[in-house]
């Protein structure tokens, strides 16, 4: 089904090719126009665009779209305009010339059969859905110059295995690679700092991904039933998990979620039924409903110690002689405790309703005595401690 945005956008392409068309009528019944230059071979469906500039969706309206299965692209054409060959569904391979700049939004949109395409190096943008629903696209080149993959570019390229994100890309919109059900890998570059809503979503083969420093929030969504996907590795810099962002990752075994996450948002890790233990941060003020709800092999939790104020040390200075065999555990210990240290906590905690629920192997979980628990957080086989910070936790 169409989303809003697309149903507009399809609205809007069918009503431009209506006042070429009427255009075209009252002016000429030549093939040729300002615009676009043309050759059909229609014994082989080639179609050879020639001296032009822009190439547009307006050839549509002298041959079917269903006719053309292969698209050549002489020298001189410096963009590919919005929709341009969208719905081209039995086209299969295409040639861009070495000079263009642009590839519009949705211009090979639902090519169905679309096998190949060569992206030069001169490109510096591509669309929102510019490839969307080209299920039989096994493996593109970005150039080197883009620096957005946009809104649903690759959403639907089930047969997707490999792709390249450039050095210079900063983000990865919204639905990008959804429902990408061949894709295995994916190497993102330092340069990206952000990684839109439901963006790997579906990836059902995704065994790999690295999440960039830069990074400071998983969206909504982002990893959904990405099934084969066993581990993540989150930088420091996320400060905030998002509703749904792993549900359903079945073989999601190990996970760390930084020191500064302050939120896991509604169903973040429900249904991840291989994770078997989390540690989770001194500063989370939320773990909304359903967080964790149903990982069934879930059988620790824990948080992490709190920083502590100490007026005339640095704790850190004892924690390195301790490294060193200076001191004993026992010997510091007692030196934390005559210092009476000062735990620096977070104001709030919220463990909302079912966060915990169904993790039949979590047995006993000790929580902050600041905690605002919701009375249907945990399994009624899960023992709920309140404690206190202790210097040694």
């Amino acid at each position: 089904m169409l989303s809003k945005g697309r149903l507009l956008k399809k609205l809007r392409k069918v009503m431009g090719m209506a006042v070429a068309l009427s255009s075209l009528i009252a002016c000429s019944s030549q093939i040729s126009h300002a615009k676009v230059d043309l050759d059909f071979d229609s014994s082989t469906g080639t179609l050879r665009f020639l001296g032009t500039r822009v190439i547009d969706s307006s050839w549509q309206m002298y041959y079917g779209t269903q006719d053309v299965r292969s698209v050549i692209i002489k020298e001189g054409v410096t963009e590919i305009d919005d929709y341009a060959f969208s719905d081209c569904k039995n086209l299969k391979d295409i040639i861009l010339p070495s000079f263009v700049k642009k590839i519009g939004e949705e211009a090979f949109g639902n090519c169905k059969n679309l096998e190949y395409i060569n992206i030069p190096e001169s490109v510096t943008e591509i669309g929102n859905y510019a490839f969307c629903e080209c299920e039989n696209l096994k493996n593109i080149t970005l150039p080197s110059l883009i620096k957005r993959i946009g809104e649903q570019v690759f959403d639907g390229c089930k047969n997707l295995k490999d792709i390249n994100i450039p050095k210079g890309v900063t983000e990865i919109g919204d639905c990008a690679f959804r429902d990408c059900w061949s894709l295995e890998k994916v190497t993102l570059p330092p340069s990206v700092t952000k990684i839109g809503k439901y963006a790997f979503t579906a990836c059902a083969s995704l065994e790999h991904i690295n999440i960039p420093k830069g990074i400071t929030e998983l969206n909504e969504c982002v990893f959904e039933f990405d099934g084969k996907l066993e581990n993540i590795t989150l930088p420091p810099s996320i400060k905030k998990v998002c509703e749904r962002a792993f549900y359903g990752c079945k073989n999601l075994k190990d996970i760390n979620i930084p020191k500064d996450v302050t939120e896991i948002g509604q169903s973040a890790f429900e249904l991840c039924t291989k994770l078997r233990k989390i540690t989770l941060p001194t500063f989370v003020e939320l773990i909304a409903d359903s967080a964790f709800c149903e990982c069934c092999d879930l059988e620790e939790v824990r948080f992490y110690p709190p920083l502590v104020k100490l007026d005339n040390i640095d704790l850190d200075i004892l924690w390195g002689l301790k490294s060193k065999g200076l001191f004993q555990r026992p010997c510091i210990a007692n030196i934390i405790k005559c210092l009476k240290p000062k735990p620096i906590l977070p104001e709030k905690l919220l463990i909302g309703k079912y966060a915990f629920y169904k993790c039949p192997k979590l047995k006993q979980i000790l929580v902050p005595d600041y905690a605002n628990i919701d009375l249907e957080a945990f399994e009624t086989s899960t023992k709920v401690v309140n404690g206190k910070w202790l210097p040694w936790y």
